[in-house]
């Protein structure tokens, strides 16, 4: 299907995309880092069947599943599958050995990308051919070992070679390539087919920045549901059966009432079948909505997640039973009842199923992505009986009747209880007009925007004698009034009141006419009609009746710039606010007396002047952030409502992280978060080129340098850039023009393996693309709320890319022996102990004389930091643990110390093996681990030591907010 959308005629020079699917044991691929020595699966170029040691039918990673469980280690391996058939057709390909062309040159483009060290491939002999290109690219050989199944290797692809290692395998069984390509022993258990993860990744060229992008799916609920049904919890939903329409087709649009079966009632509480999100509305029962979980977390008898599909997303609860089927990434089935909790919209989960996957070629929206959840939303009617229509006095004035949904009511019930509430009788003196469409209208008059839909609705009861001819009088004492369209729209204060009123007003005023409408009595609501002379007299004035709706102010995005001093980004400011495109940009700087802002710069231009300064946060902790009134400040400019844009110019030493957490904090006045009303789009970090290296290795303080933000403030400025750069988003390397091709090289490869996620933008003068830096959508609030000051791909698992391009490289440590407390605690005075060339070292640390805790290591250049990380599972009551833990602790487990090792990751143009050797040596030798380690002497910093009964409260949330 993929290559039957191929383009044609000049467009056919575009590159194809390049599809990955991943087989991993022990923890899903995570795509930014690339293993070592990966074994790479690649067929389809000159057949589209599946090779012989493969199953003939099914997806590609089900077909190969048994392959993965005979070549696969049962802990942290992976097998990587490359279905050539996907990039372009086995005749295309036939072609391209002869003469390469587009396909080839995307391969090699994806092959480079993907930077493999050591590979071996798994090829049959028809299409090595495909793979010979791919030894040596850019001189540089990254394949090792060729395994070929099939006939004999000609001689010729032989000799092209090379020093690569060949073998061949005339009969391709699973045991003969088990035989070669397995580095156990013989008789090792074979993983089971449930522990496997699976990950397509797919690479396409980006048009604007000609690189390759990476885009990863976590498959694994559809690979494993092709083995049979997943275990789900038993109570699950039948979904009802489709009414058939006279033809026998459903879903024709005319019901044949002859073919339904009218002696069967509907159930109680049925529910509505294959919703998705965009379908959800308060009160509806549905199942069948088929979504991706992209957030699950227990809290006391429910779990929250964020669920989504292809439209959009929404929050959701479910009862703490079936949290081991709502797990991170799984696509499910879920059954169950929108509700309506606080003013948000919410799904209440009764059950969960497994579910194979969406349609192919689709996928969920990224997380908060159009969610259903995020807007508070209110209900309301505009009554009329007559030529007038009731308002309520609620607050001293007079408003249209609104309230948000009880828990379990729909909009409609909503919208009636708030008029019955508002003037104080019953329900029954208010009928809905369901053929005029409701006014769907935005009230932003509180600290956070509300959506506000208004039904059109009749009095029931008739209008009392004088009724109409009494126009102006009113009792305030009265909970209501009744008012004709011109005055209240006079009395009504809030313009979004008055948008409501006159779209309701002209719907209801044309299904009058059009006769849709009949109402009880006589109705005529509506602006006055003004007689020939009052027409005449006011001939030149503009009274329209109804109002231009005024654009829907959405979250204003918010880009924060970071740099030491002298990096540029003051100037990227100036550059910004210089080529806004059309964009109202308002400024937030630091220190007016940095910023040369002339007139010129100045119109268009809002810029608020704060000082910075220490503020206890909500949660107890005290940050240094960008100032006391930032969330104020920007809340402010939301509301005025002038602006398109804010950018937030940082000091030097400000840390991008505090004021990422500003937008997680509400206004200790009105309770609002700042993320209901601005969103943190892009956080920006300037590296001045030419000095970072030395900056990394300064021993400098924000004290010695006279940059302290408070008294006592003595941050080591290596560790304060090293945040910079691992926090954000974009990174801008300036000062390109001072620096040689090689230097270049080295220090981007150094910034991309302190912050793989990022996107680095070489530059002179801060010259960057505005696309660069506004709007680039690439702040994540989850990857957020991942980050720590350890990188967190350590304790994952993850590999990080290890590149000998500019001799900056990076590796993870990990051994089963605790460091010796002695030798631990000259390594953290005696920086010789580690190479002069690591620039970073960070991750968790096992400490012989402390069972109980993890320690945490950051190492910046001379710098030295260790701290107490969280309780080892190990040293807990079993009993203590969450519900279903040991699944994913079991691959980690080792006896008789379980889950305790070192995990650290070392970044650094150093020798690995120097660098192994220096972290080696402060290990336990044999001899010392048969010791009582309690004698060991331990001069280390003091750690508070917990109860077993905190520990287990302490739950390893890795979400929580830590110092």
């Amino acid at each position: 299907m993929a290559r039957a959308a191929r383009k044609t005629g000049a467009e056919a020079d575009s590159f194809p995309n390049v599809k990955l699917f991943v087989a991993s044991t022990g923890w899903p691929y995570k795509p930014s880092h690339v293993p070592r020595q990966p074994l790479l699966v690649i067929h389809g170029a000159s057949r589209e069947e599946a090779p012989v040691y493969a199953s003939a039918s099914g997806h590609i990673c089900r077909r190969y599943a048994d392959l993965v469980r005979s070549v696969a280690e049962p802990e942290h391996d992976n097998v990587f599958f490359l279905d050539l058939s996907n990039v372009a057709p086995p005749s295309e390909w036939k072609a391209e050995m002869q003469r390469p062309g587009r396909a080839t040159r995307m391969l090699e483009k994806w092959f480079t990308r993907f930077n493999p060290s050591d590979a071996t491939v798994l090829v049959c002999s028809e299409d090595l051919q495909v793979v010979l290109p791919l030894l040596n690219i850019g001189g540089e050989v990254r394949i090792g070992h060729v395994v070929v199944t099939g006939p004999a290797v000609p001689q010729a692809a032989v000799q092209s070679l090379g020093a690569t290692k060949l073998t061949g395998v005339a009969d391709p069984t699973l045991q003969a390539l088990r035989d070669v390509l397995f580095k156990g022993s013989a008789d090792e258990e074979r993983p089971p087919l449930s522990s496997l993860h699976f990950v397509a990744v797919e690479f396409s060229l980006d048009p604007r920045s000609k690189q390759l992008v990476q885009t990863p799916t976590n498959i694994t609920a559809g690979v494993l549901h092709q083995a049979g049904p997943a275990v789900v919890p038993t109570a699950l939903v039948q979904p009802p059966q489709q009414p058939q329409s006279a033809t026998g087709t459903a879903g024709s649009g005319v019901v044949a009432v002859s073919t339904m079966d009218l002696s069967k009632k509907a159930p109680l509480g049925s529910v509505v079948d294959g919703v998705a999100t965009h379908h959800l509305l308060a009160g509806l029962s549905f199942s069948g909505l088929l979504v991706q979980i992209q957030n699950s977390m227990a809290d006391h008898a429910v779990v929250r997640t964020v669920l989504a599909d292809i439209h959009g997303s929404v929050d959701a609860l479910f009862p703490r039973s079936l949290q081991p089927s709502l797990v991170r990434g799984r696509v499910v089935s879920v059954s169950g009842r929108v509700i309506s909790a606080d003013g948000r919209l919410c799904i209440m989960g009764e059950a969960v199923s497994a579910h194979q996957g969406m349609r192919e070629g689709y996928s969920a929206v990224r997380i908060g992505q159009r969610n259903a959840s995020e807007h508070i939303r209110r209900y309301g009617c505009m009554v009329l009986r007559g030529d007038k229509c009731v308002l309520v006095r609620k607050d001293g004035r007079l408003k249209l009747p609104t309230a948000e949904a009880h828990i379990h009511e729909t909009e409609e019930q909503a919208a009636t209880r708030a008029v019955a509430e508002g003037c104080d009788i019953f329900q029954e003196e208010v009928a809905l007009l369901r053929d005029v469409a409701p006014a769907i209208v935005y009230d932003f008059s509180g600290d956070v925007p509300v959506v506000v839909k208004l039904f059109a609705a009749l009095a029931t009861s008739p209008p009392p004698a004088g009724y109409e001819i009494d126009e102006e009088s009113e009792d305030e004492d009265d909970d209501y009034d009744w008012f004709t369209f011109d005055v209240a729209s006079r009395r009504l204060l809030l313009e979004f009141e008055r948008e409501g009123l006159s779209f309701l007003a002209g719907g209801v005023s044309r299904a009058i006419k059009a006769g849709i409408v009949i109402p009880d009595f006589h109705c005529t609501f509506g602006p006055k009609e003004l007689s020939r002379q009052e027409a005449l007299a006011n001939a030149g004035a503009v009274m329209p009746f109804t109002p231009l709706p005024r654009s829907v102010p959405e979250k204003i995005p918010v880009t924060v710039l970071s740099g030491f001093l002298g990096a540029g980004k003051t100037t990227l400011m100036k550059h910004i606010l210089q080529n806004r495109e059309g964009l109202r940009v308002a400024v937030i700087v630091n220190d007016m007396s940095e910023v040369n802002v002339d007139a010129m710069l100045v119109n268009g231009v809002d810029v608020l002047h704060k000082a910075e300064q220490m503020i206890e946060l909500s949660n107890g902790c005290i940050c240094c952030t960008l100032r006391e009134d930032l969330l104020t400040g920007i809340m402010d400019l939301q509301r005025q409502q002038r602006f398109d844009y804010v950018v937030v110019e940082s000091s030097g030493i400000s840390e991008p992280l505090p004021v990422a957490e500003t937008f997680t904090f509400d206004n200790k006045k009105s309770g609002v978060l700042l993320k209901d009303v601005a969103r943190l789009d892009t956080l920006v970090t300037v590296v001045d080129g030419f000095n970072v290296l030395k900056q990394l290795k300064t021993i400098e303080t924000t004290a010695s340098a006279g940059q302290a933000a408070y008294d006592g403030d003595i941050r080591p400025l290596a560790q304060l850039l090293v945040d910079q750069i691992e926090f954000a988003n974009v990174i801008i390397l300036n000062k390109c023009d001072l620096l040689t091709d090689n230097e270049i090289g080295e220090i981007r490869t150094m910034l991309k393996n302190l912050n793989p996620s990022a996107i680095v933008y070489e530059s002179t003068k801060s010259n960057v693309p505005l696309t660069a830096v506004l709007n680039t959508h690439r702040f994540s609030e989850t990857g957020a709320e991942a980050h720590e000051k350890w990188l967190k791909e350590a304790r994952e698992g993850e590999h990080l890319s290890e590149t000998e391009e500019f001799g900056i490289r990076s590796f993870p440590w990990r051994r089963r022996k605790p460091f010796h407390p002695g030798r631990f605690a000259e390594f953290l005075k005696d920086p010789s102990l580690l190479p002069d060339t690591v620039i970073r070292a960070k991750g968790f640390i096992w400490i012989a004389s402390r069972p109980n805790f993890a320690g945490v290591l950051s190492c910046v250049g001379h710098l030295r930091d260790l701290s107490q990380g969280q309780p080892w599972w190990a040293a807990m009551e079993r009993d203590l643990w969450p519900e279903g833990l040991w699944a994913d602790l079991e691959p980690l487990w080792l006896e008789p110390h379980g889950d305790r090792m070192q995990e650290v990751v070392v970044i650094g143009s150093f020798i690995r093996e120097e660098a192994e050797s220096k972290l080696d040596a402060l290990l336990l030798t044999d001899e010392e681990m048969g010791q009582d380690w309690s004698t060991f002497t331990d001069e280390l910093p003091s750690w508070e030591d917990v109860t077993e009964e905190e520990q287990g409260e302490h739950q390893h949330e890795q979400g929580e907010h830590q110092h």
